[in-house]
């Protein structure tokens, strides 16, 4: 059994990564305590940030994703306050070396927003995450309605596609968690804001 686990944990990183090639995903710091990866999307909605940031449907954003590698592993027990300590340090580190490099790469100078997609547990994490990310600077968004009926079959299928990196990267974070009790939103953060709080530090 501990064998099938190894292998099927093995394909899902070969996998994860072939995904993060052609969708052009990279890391943007060579830092160890850097918990983001960043590749360039096109946002799905028109929205006004908090910070009055308009965004239209089609723009070019920057969509960020876990660095899965360098996450802390979670306590067999679930998240304790030292674990929560500990990544909000390193969301706000792998923020900073985000607005280091946003400032100097030329290729994301008219990039006015950045976009997260986390999935969430319905009944516990949604509160947390939008307290934490608040925090950090971020809003935090429903996922827009689709008229299209593929939609919902494609979100199962990412969704269950998430269960296996956090099983595969942290599965002690799965303790007390159901697939079907996942629910994803959105995460954004302008330019502006990025720069205001976190340039410099």
């Amino acid at each position: 059994m501990a064998r099938l686990s190894a292998i099927a944990r093995s394909v899902i990183r070969r996998f994860d990564s072939f995904l993060r090639r052609l969708y052009g995903i990279h890391e943007f710091t060579a830092e160890d305590d850097c918990i983001l990866r960043i590749g360039f999307a096109k946002s799905d909605r028109e929205l006004t940030l908090s910070d009055g940031t308009k965004i239209l449907k089609g723009e070019t954003i920057g969509e960020l994703h876990a660095w899965n590698e360098h996450i802390p592993p979670m306590p067999k027990e679930g998240p304790d306050l030292a674990w929560g300590l500990r990544f909000h340090r390193l969301m706000r580190r792998s923020l900073v070396e985000l607005a280091k490099y946003i400032e100097r790469a030329p290729e994301w100078k008219g990039v006015r927003a950045f976009r997260g997609e986390p999935a969430v547990d319905a009944q516990e994490g949604l509160k947390q995450v939008t307290e934490l990310l608040g925090r950090l600077g971020f809003d935090l968004l429903p996922l827009g309605r689709s008229i299209s009926r593929l939609k919902p079959f494609l979100e199962f299928w990412e969704n269950i596609y998430l269960w296996g990196l956090i099983w595969t990267f942290n599965p002690a974070s799965l303790k007390g968690k159901r697939l079907l009790d996942l629910q994803r939103c959105q995460i954004w953060i302008s330019r502006r804001r990025l720069l205001e709080r976190y340039k410099s530090r």
